[in-house]
């Protein structure tokens, strides 16, 4: 977590580390067991879609059209606690303390 000081590039390297490492432990515990999920591929679609699309708006959510479990992307709700205005402050807030940097953004 950067305790002995933020160094942005380790952070980066660090985190893409970790995914890599979590993905690989989640295939270890995960081989043998059908999942009701979909192929990779079609699994980056909808954030592919929401990078790319012209009519998806900052803050949508996009999710898979079939119980957002599998198919073409669609834009689905978020869910109460993924709307919560306050706790996304504190998140941002926390952040910056954790990692020292801050953003000159209007808040």
């Amino acid at each position: 977590m950067g305790e002995r000081g933020y160094r942005r590039w380790r952070a980066y390297a660090q985190s893409k580390l970790a995914n890599l490492l979590f993905a690989r432990e989640l295939d270890r515990r995960a081989a043998g067991t059908p999942l009701l999920a979909q192929s990779d591929a079609h699994g980056a679609w909808p954030s592919l879609y929401a990078a790319t699309m012209p009519d998806v708006r900052g803050g949508d959510y996009w999710g898979p059209r079939l119980a957002e479990l599998r198919g073409a992307p669609k834009r689905v709700t978020r869910t109460k606690a993924a709307r919560d205005d306050m706790a996304a402050r504190r998140l941002w807030q926390v952040s910056e303390s954790l990692t020292g940097v801050t953003y000159a953004l209007p808040v």
